[in-house]
């Protein structure tokens, strides 16, 4: 990049317009984009789909038949739970309270969460979502 901004007026000159029937145009980013399926999605495309649109179209999951956004997501290869059950079902929550993260069960591994945001509620910290709508089956 420094090289061609170092010499931007050569190849301004010599630049080649793309031929208008190349030309295509991504799809519209619909909201269905954001629900996340566990059972099909691993912990990384997860993530990364967060990172790519998450600003735009948050991440979404259903419980008790209301949305429940997930607005901040933690690198799955950076974070992962320290004790969580070895055989979970795609979908499982796990706790842990010493981080304050809420760990679900992907298709392949755990991602963590850190805040949420139910729907018809103020947007809260894992911690809060935990103690207000989860059993305590759930905490570690």
């Amino acid at each position: 990049m420094v090289a061609v901004l170092k010499d931007l007026e050569h190849h301004k000159a010599n630049a080649i317009v793309q031929d208008e029937a190349g030309v295509t145009l991504a799809p519209k980013i619909s909201e269905d984009f954001g629900k996340v399926q566990w059972n099909k999605m691993s912990a990384e495309e997860i993530y990364c789909r967060h990172r790519a649109v998450g600003y735009k179209v948050p991440l979404f999951t259903i419980m008790d038949g209301k949305r429940v956004w997930l607005l901040e997501l933690q690198d799955p290869a950076f974070i992962r739970p320290k004790i969580a059950p070895a055989t979970a079902w795609s979908g499982t929550v796990f706790s842990d309270k010493k981080t304050g993260v809420l760990f679900v069960k992907c298709a392949d591994e755990w991602i963590g969460c850190t805040v949420l945001k139910m729907e018809g509620k103020l947007k809260m910290k894992a911690k809060d979502f935990v103690n207000g709508y989860l059993p305590k089956a759930f905490d570690s």
